[in-house]
């Protein structure tokens, strides 16, 4: 059983914005296009945190959240697991005609095809496949055919679509199997560093509600000092 949320206008509308505003009424100075490039350690403790505009030595009880891609992660924090990548794609069709949604939130599962989820916001119809390693390879006009055919099938649409896009993100998620889950490691990584982000160890698979129970464990980290 589940209890499916879906965002009512967008994702940066549901999650960014709101999260952005309550930093900013909380005094937070938010520094956006402010790349961290290094991190100097004092034996078991972070000690500064070096930028390209120069460094921000960290003073006695202060925390790091470091909330990062693996990859970037990795290449900043010695011991940090490599792990092999997993795309996911997805095809957006704009359709001329606007069909009933097939539940009350607009979303339905797909079997016995390409496709895994579909999605259906207005006059735009969706759909996403994870873990799509042999489809990233296809090109984009084959992947719209195939996605295209099982949302078809599944909301009985005749014709095509008015505009197709075809967006492969050949580095969504972690390759999820037993073995790259005993690497992802625990939120805690030294004494002033704390790690946050989907492919930690939450318990669940990358996904936006394993980014949110990270991020809400770095939080509680932090409040624990």
């Amino acid at each position: 059983a589940s209890r499916p949320f879906l965002a009512r206008n967008g994702l940066s509308e549901t999650f960014i914005e709101p999260a952005l505003t309550a930093l900013a009424a909380a005094g937070a100075t938010l520094r956006l296009h402010h790349a961290l490039r290094r991190l100097s350690w004092n034996g078991a403790e972070l000690s500064e945190l070096h930028f390209d505009d120069g460094a921000v030595p960290l003073a006695a009880g202060d925390q790091v959240v470091l909330a990062l891609p693996w990859a970037v992660t990795a290449s900043l924090v010695p011991g940090i697991a490599a792990f092999p990548d997993s795309p996911i794609v997805n095809a957006h069709f704009r359709l001329s005609v606007t069909p009933a949604k097939p539940s009350p939130g607009g979303f339905l599962g797909l079997l016995g095809g390409t496709g895994q989820w579909l999605f259906l916001r207005g006059d735009v119809l969706s759909v996403t496949v994870s873990a799509a390693a042999d489809l990233a390879e296809r090109p984009a006009d084959e992947v719209a055919r195939l996605l295209w055919a099982d949302a078809a099938r599944a909301l009985s649409l005749p014709g095509g679509p008015e505009a197709v896009r075809v967006i492969k993100e050949k580095r969504a998620t972690i390759f999820h199997s037993p073995e790259m889950e005993s690497r992802r490691p625990p939120p805690r990584r030294a004494a002033n560093l704390v790690l946050a982000g989907d492919w930690t160890a939450t318990g669940l698979p990358c996904t936006i509600e394993g980014a949110l129970v990270s991020g809400a464990e770095a939080a509680r980290q932090v409040l624990k000092i």
